[in-house]
């Protein structure tokens, strides 16, 4: 019998095989800049990592027990953050009719930053109709988080089991404003004495949520994000303590609440993070409790422009809470920055989470990221420095003298300086907005609420809320409020072949201003035309550059702009603007459209 032989098998695969070939295409391109990323803590990611890694930092991650429902692996959370009671009441009992299994409630007595809720009688009107045992009551209702947690309390009716979460949290409020109405210490110590008040009644109720969301929204790195949340928690656990509970309980009705945004990778491996750095710190403190992770979508990631793009970042956000091991996700409605209401909108917010629940399995499967090379190094990276953040905060006297001298809100501003660099540059792109931007039709009424980062000084110790996306906005919204849109003419010089990726660059660059360049030869300009945009190869403005320059200006064109980086010759020829790969686009775009006005 004849011996049956495969064809020789494939060769081994190994990184040294895999770089040769990657040297190939970069063909003499540096390795580290074309390939290797960094996240804002300075955590490098190459594309290729290896299988089997050892634990750099030493933190062992204690496994936790699968939820007992697997039909909802966590808890589906909605929102009420604005209107009268009585207009939230209706928003509740839909979302909770509809599949919610509990609800985030905004508060402000004022009714500017949440709902009006300004008495016991008015927080009744919103709890109308809601089982208080059986839906998930969580509350957000800044410094005056005792006087609502005692309206919850009573309204409960001091019904054992009720799932309730008090998460009351000054700090947030205080990082975020950069003040108090009394000193911040206060606020702690009150709020603790409410707490300890509601403990014993509602025994399975959380009482205090150390949030890292204000550094988040702030534009904060993922490692100042988790190291805040852990300082504030040890802050409320200690104020718990001088309560007289113990620091094992005191550790167990903290929730940790932490942001998920369009990046799925980043927000599981820092959930992941989180858990194991919780699991340093209490056994340290001589505590055994699980973290207990309590996760909203960033509003940092969404935008006003082309919104339902917004519905893909929040599903990149519910997926990564998902599979970082989140107990509660709050999804917001992809309208959230102009209409909260939306009915459509908020039920795409529930659905979103029960597709990733009931036909993704998302649920079933425990810690999916384990063993995936880049989710454990990426992990380990964000543990170290979150911990690396945290140490600073204690090393500054904790997170109240941090915050107080003013140290942490430096750092934070320092990496929100450079997101809004890499954003501005279009470095980091936003689909809708500063890349394959939508329709000027497509924008809202009335312009969003921003703050430019130039006056950043006036914030004093704030972390002021950014999202990237308010700069393009705020550029979109120069343009609709002109006479007219300004016309523009993008004029190529030589061969089109040799200057067409600049072509594509510079229609898509100038279609985030809402400005659409036609192609027109040069005999076909004339003085309708407000802005002509240069084309061509660095060869082409070299022999033709400057000539052209000269001869737009002559035809009484009121702007040229060149494709490309600034030259001697043709700024003496009269160029006005230059665009290029890094540039400062909304400075750029701003003055266009200044000298356009």
């Amino acid at each position: 019998m004849r011996e049956f032989r495969l064809p020789d098998p494939f060769k081994t695969a190994t990184e040294a095989l895999w770089r040769q070939e990657v040297d190939k295409v970069l063909k003499g391109a540096d390795f580290e800049k074309r390939l290797v990323k960094s996240t804002l803590d300075g955590i490098k990611i190459p594309p290729l990592f290896p299988a089997n890694l050892t634990k750099a930092s030493g933190i062992e991650s204690r496994l936790i027990d699968l939820p007992s429902d697997l039909e909802r692996p966590w808890q589906v959370l909605t929102s009420v953050a604005t209107g009268l009671p009585n207009q939230a009441n209706a928003l509740i009992l839909d979302d909770l009719a509809h599949g919610a299994a509990g609800v985030e409630m905004k508060l402000d007595a004022n009714g500017i930053l949440g709902v009006a809720v300004a008495s016991k009688s008015d927080f009744d009107m919103l709890l109308a109709g809601v089982v208080t045992d059986l839906a998930p009551i969580h509350l957000d209702a800044g410094f005056d988080g005792p006087v609502a947690a005692d309206w919850l309390g009573e309204f409960a009716k001091r019904a054992p089991n009720a799932p309730l979460a008090f998460n009351l949290d000054p700090l947030s409020p205080f990082a975020h404003v950069g003040s108090s109405p009394k000193p911040i210490h206060e606020h702690i110590s009150d709020a603790a004495k409410t707490a300890r008040k509601w403990a014993e009644p509602y025994a399975k109720a959380q009482l205090f949520l150390a949030s890292g969301r204000s550094v988040h929204e702030a534009g904060g790195s993922e490692g100042q994000e988790i190291g805040f949340a852990l300082a504030a928690a040890l802050c409320y656990a200690k104020s718990l303590v001088a309560e007289g509970m113990s620091l094992d309980l005191a550790f167990q009705r903290i929730s940790i609440g932490l942001s998920a945004d369009q990046s799925p990778f980043l927000t599981i491996a820092k959930l992941r993070a989180a858990r194991r750095l919780w699991d340093r710190i209490t056994r340290a403190c001589g505590a055994q409790s699980e973290a207990i992770l309590d996760v909203r979508s960033s509003r940092r990631m969404l935008s006003t422009l082309d919104p339902w793009v917004n519905l893909l970042r929040l599903t990149m956000a519910g997926f990564g809470a998902a599979l970082g091991g989140a107990n509660s996700i709050l999804l917001e409605p992809f309208t959230a920055l102009t209409d909260q209401t939306d009915p459509m909108a908020r039920r795409q917010a529930r659905n979103i989470q029960f597709v990733l629940i009931e036909e993704a399995h998302l649920g079933k499967v425990f810690d999916p990221a384990a063993g995936s090379g880049f989710l454990d190094t990426l992990t380990d990276d964000l543990v170290k420095a979150g911990y690396a953040t945290l140490q600073a905060l204690e090393a500054e006297g904790g997170v109240v003298a941090a915050l107080v001298a003013g140290h942490f809100q430096k750092r934070v501003l320092a990496v929100q300086a450079k997101r809004d660099e890499d954003a501005r540059s279009r470095t980091r792109g936003m689909v809708g907005v500063s890349h394959y931007p939508s329709s000027v039709d497509t924008l809202p009424v009335t312009p969003p609420m921003t703050r430019s980062t130039e006056v950043r000084e006036e914030w004093g110790l704030a972390l002021q809320y950014w999202r990237p996306a308010q700069a393009f906005e705020h550029l979109r919204h120069q343009v609709a409020a002109l006479p007219k849109v300004p016309k523009v003419a993008l004029v190529t010089l030589g061969d089109a072949k040799s200057s067409a990726a600049r072509r594509d660059y510079v229609q898509q660059a100038l279609s985030v201003c809402g400005l659409t360049p036609i192609d027109l030869e040069f005999s076909l300009l004339d003085q309708e035309i407000d802005l002509v945009v240069l084309c061509g190869s660095d060869e082409d403005y070299r022999s033709l550059g400057a000539e052209a320059v000269r001869r737009a200006k002559s035809m009484g064109v009121r702007l040229v702009l060149i494709a490309g980086h600034p030259t001697e010759d043709l700024v003496q020829a009269g160029a006005d603007e230059f665009l290029h790969l890094g540039c400062n686009f909304i400075d750029l775009g701003s003055r266009i459209l200044e000298r356009l006005a």
